[in-house]
């Protein structure tokens, strides 16, 4: 660093804090975002601060941020038709799945947190439901996309897996083999919750 010059990168500001000081401010940074319903321009400038210091290494942040969207975790996790007794499990797991996003998350986006990191937790709960269910990471990706082609195709009568397979390549190019999508439907057959349907209110 160049003498006399200031520190640029403001992360270097929250390395320098006494650890009770950094965890004071992201205390409060949490208390401002978490109000974004009421304020959601403060909130998204103190949730931006606070995936600033989870970048910088505070990890008491990083928790933080993820307490803050434990809301929509579970709601990813209801979506997904997690069983009841299950339930905490995932959404220990989704949050976790946050870690990766706030790394990458850029500021300038003007975009809030959630939004970029959301399809990083439903993936990551997708894959958790696959491999409950015995399925591969290709097979759990193409669960809902399977479905919706059954649903689409059953209403002009009886569906196969070649069938499936057939139109998923010829519409959209997405290569699934009859194996595969055999065993995605032989579990869904099993189980009472589906990845893609909503559950009842």
């Amino acid at each position: 660093m160049i003498a006399g010059a200031p520190p640029c990168p403001s992360r270097l500001r929250y390395l320098v804090l006494p650890h009770r000081s950094a965890r004071q401010r992201a205390l409060a940074l949490s208390k401002t975002a978490s109000r974004w319903r009421r304020t959601p321009e403060t909130s998204r400038v103190a949730e931006a601060e606070l995936v600033e210091m989870a970048k910088a290494g505070d990890t008491f942040a990083e928790g933080e941020l993820m307490s803050i969207h434990k809301g929509q975790v579970r709601g990813v996790c209801w979506n997904l038709r997690v069983r009841r007794m299950d339930l905490e499990d995932y959404i220990q797991e989704g949050m976790l799945a946050m870690r990766d996003p706030i790394q990458r998350f850029r500021r300038s986006t003007g975009s809030p947190l959630w939004g970029y990191a959301y399809p990083f937790v439903r993936r990551r709960i997708i894959l958790l439901r696959g491999e409950s269910f015995g399925l591969s990471r290709h097979q759990s990706h193409r669960y809902a996309t399977v479905w919706r082609v059954w649903r689409e195709l059953a209403e002009s009568g009886e569906v196969s897996a070649r069938a499936i397979r057939d139109h998923l390549w010829h519409v959209s190019r997405i290569s699934v083999g009859v194996e595969s999508i055999e065993a995605i439907l032989s579990v869904s057959n099993a189980v009472f919750y589906q990845f893609d349907e909503q559950r009842d209110r």
